[in-house]
């Protein structure tokens, strides 16, 4: 071989170990603030970000109806889904930061909080602990996990009604349900919105509050497991860094201003 045609060789091979791979991730496409957008990149995608390329890895998000999301992470079509809650549901199929045997909170990419509503006037009552005075079934997101295992928990008759908090606070003032449970980001602005002012209450307890992760396949994180890990690691190390809070208040800034 010619030093020259040796030269372009090894120009080649450096080429080609020079390209990033990209993990492809999909994300709900609504809005779960502070955690994802749709639309622009929320506090817990820039996490994810900043992460993987830390790895020398690229990522592309795609927003999914988060039921189509979590089924195609099952199948391998993503390779993750940001957003997840570490319910019984998905433990078979993903895999999330681990200390022990319990999901590592440091390693979340934000907390998501649901709260539950009623009409003004209703009597039906969440203590923070149990349902009280609630005769018909709990109306709740069908793609909410979290919220479909904590009333599976509990014992309490549900209706996954709805996927949207409008329609179904629109359902519970028809006399659908005592009790509807939504996402705290959207049912407070609700609640104070034209169309519901004084029409519904919001309940001062939360129904659920849990950390949401970046979550990794199963088959992914079976092949990719230091990279897995590293990332996780550096989800931590940003969110313990004192300019964090900061950073994730100007990225929600940021995006009300456009």
């Amino acid at each position: 071989m010619t030093c020259r045609a040796l030269a372009v060789l090894l120009l080649l091979l450096m080429g080609t170990g020079a390209e990033a791979r990209t993990v492809k991730l999909c994300l709900a496409e609504r809005e779960f603030l502070p955690v994802s957008s749709p639309r622009f990149e929320a506090p817990g995608q820039y996490l994810a970000r900043r992460a993987i390329e830390s790895q020398g890895a690229e990522v592309t998000f795609t927003p999914l109806p988060w039921t189509r999301c979590v089924s195609s992470v099952r199948t391998g079509a993503y390779d993750g889904a940001i957003g997840v809650v570490a319910t019984e549901s998905f433990l078979p199929y993903m895999r999330f930061p681990q200390s022990g045997l319990r999901p590592q909170s440091s390693g979340s990419v934000g907390n998501i909080v649901f709260v539950a509503m009623r009409p003004v006037g209703g009597t039906a009552n969440w203590d923070g602990v149990r349902f009280e005075n609630v005769t018909r079934p709990v109306l709740y997101n069908p793609a909410a996990r979290a919220i479909f295992d904590k009333l599976a928990a509990l014992g309490v008759p549900r209706d996954a009604g709805s996927p949207q908090e409008t329609q179904m606070i629109a359902m519970m003032l028809a006399g659908r349900a005592d009790i509807a449970i939504g996402r705290e980001d959207a049912v407070v602005p609700l609640s104070e919105s034209a169309a519901f002012i004084g029409k519904i209450e919001v309940l001062p307890r939360p129904f659920v509050s849990t950390p949401t992760y970046l979550a990794f396949g199963k088959g992914f994180h079976e092949s990719n497991t230091a990279f897995d890990e590293a990332v996780w690691k550096e989800i931590a190390r940003l969110r313990r860094d004192p300019d964090w809070e900061e950073t994730a208040q100007r990225l929600l800034r940021n995006a009300r201003s456009d």
